[in-house]
């Protein structure tokens, strides 16, 4: 039997700077606490929460900080490290960015194999090997 498990993960701090017409100048450095994970299942929270996967005592951050960051067709890419379980890794996280009444959404799409993550727990028919990432974050 193959699934699926929706979750979020809140408490995001950090700086976004984007500035469309001068990207050399735009940076993402933000951070989200897993320790806020949601999936509306309080025995999976606390299970991911624990070494199993997330490892929220000892890892109180996962983070991307971009190195640069470019326009692709009519959206951008972020070239930069995830860092999590205490693991950095290079990635390219895919955006878009939409601006309405002085407010931006920034939507980004990234694939991470959680066996680079140290997120080891059960093998890969147990849970996923690829999982697929959204974020959103609203600036104002």
């Amino acid at each position: 039997m193959f699934g699926s498990v929706d979750g979020k993960i809140k408490g995001m701090s950090g700086t976004v700077n984007f500035q469309r017409n001068n990207l050399l100048a735009s940076s993402f450095n933000v951070c989200i606490n897993p320790s806020t994970i949601d999936t509306e299942s309080k025995n999976r929270d606390e299970h991911l929460k624990n070494e199993d996967f997330f490892n929220v005592a000892k890892y109180t951050t996962i983070c991307f900080v971009s190195q640069s960051i470019v326009k692709k067709g009519s959206n951008y890419e972020a070239i930069g490290h995830l860092i999590m379980n205490g693991v950095t890794k290079k990635v390219i996280l895919p955006f878009s960015v939409t601006k309405k009444d002085g407010t931006s959404t920034f939507v980004g799409n990234l694939q991470i194999n959680r066996f680079d993550y140290n997120l080891n727990y059960g093998n890969k028919f147990m849970v996923g090997e690829i999982v697929k990432v959204t974020i959103t974050t609203i600036v104002e």
